[in-house]
């Protein structure tokens, strides 16, 4: 089963091949542990929208809550256990990630 991952936090959007077709890797928002004046976090979660790679209606969309960046300063995520219907062999899909706030995406 072929994967390209995109992630888009923010405005910046970036694309790379991945080996393991579970897992999505990506960089998070500059605000990951930002704070409002309140103490409200900036990022409360992330989101993951599941495509067939060109598609503009995802297969699936799921709350990937605010992992902790992995010390290399990404985020990595098994992805493909939260899905409901499992990726087809032999078919190329694309995922977004976007974070979000109070209902917001960022």
């Amino acid at each position: 089963m072929g994967f390209c991952s995109s992630s888009s936090v923010r405005s910046a959007a970036w694309a790379q091949s991945i080996v393991d077709a579970s897992r999505v890797e990506f960089t998070p928002s500059a605000e990951h542990d930002a704070v409002e004046t309140d103490g409200t976090p900036i990022v409360s979660n992330y989101t993951l929208q599941f495509y067939i790679a060109g598609g503009v209606v995802p297969l699936e969309t799921v709350n990937l809550g605010k992992p902790a960046p992995d010390p290399d300063g990404l985020i990595r995520v098994n992805f493909a256990a939260l899905l409901a219907t499992p990726p087809t062999p032999g078919i190329l899909y694309e995922v977004v990630v976007s974070a979000s706030r109070s209902g917001r995406q960022r």
